[in-house]
């Protein structure tokens, strides 16, 4: 048999201490990012559900006049209020189009009457295509965060926990390792997973930061 590092020449107790401090501090570490991530999960779920709520009152207000409006309370969902909002924006363009239009004939006439009206519709469709196209950015990038955030949770935890399987692997088979004389490519190999690991846990991190940041 090849002669082990001092590390583990000392007894079996050293392999198998290596192999519960990486599982061990894996464990930790997946479960503090983990618990950083669904807090805000959950923290963006409400954020999302209050601007539905804005969004819709805001909807029945510069589209149909009263927040109470049937058409924008029946809306639970934003798969049903994205659209209405597009569709709207649409039609609200097309009429700040054509008082646009009116008031560029007005001011060639010289109709100061005409041109007050058109001039102050214009600015009124303005006003209500920029309120619903900021809460239309605002629910897109909150959505990008949660859909970055739902998505770095999973890698982590996958190499996390091969990792974390491998050590535990290892602390069965202990008695064969040693004897095989596999010592040193088991500990490269647990050492290896738990610094990848490591990394990936690192980056999910980071990237859920530049994301937050992002969504702001």
């Amino acid at each position: 048999m090849c002669e082990l590092p001092q590390l583990f020449a000392a007894d079996i107790e050293s392999f198998r201490w290596l192999l519960s401090t990486v599982a061990q501090s894996l464990a930790s570490l997946l479960a503090i990012g983990g618990m950083f991530i669904v807090y805000r999960l959950q923290l963006l779920e409400h954020q999302l559900d209050g601007h539905f709520r804005d969004a819709r009152l805001i909807y029945g207000r510069d589209v149909f006049g009263d927040i109470n409006h049937t058409d924008a309370t029946r809306m639970m969902r934003w798969s049903e209020l994205v659209p209405a909002i597009e569709d709207a924006m649409h039609k609200l363009q097309t009429t700040r189009d054509t008082n646009a239009s009116s008031l560029r004939k007005a001011e060639s006439e010289g109709n100061k009457p005409n041109m007050l009206f058109f001039t102050k519709g214009v600015r009124e469709y303005e006003r209500k295509l920029s309120s619903l196209a900021q809460c239309l950015d605002q629910y897109r990038r909150l959505s990008e965060f949660h859909r970055a955030v739902s998505k770095v949770f999973f890698p982590p935890l996958y190499f996390g926990g091969v990792t974390i399987a491998l050590c535990f692997a290892g602390l069965w088979a202990t008695v064969w390792i040693i004897d095989a004389g596999r010592v040193v490519w088991a500990a490269v190999i647990v050492l290896s997973c738990a610094l990848v690991s490591l990394a990936i846990i690192v980056r999910a991190l980071r990237r859920c930061f530049l994301q937050q940041r992002k969504a702001k």
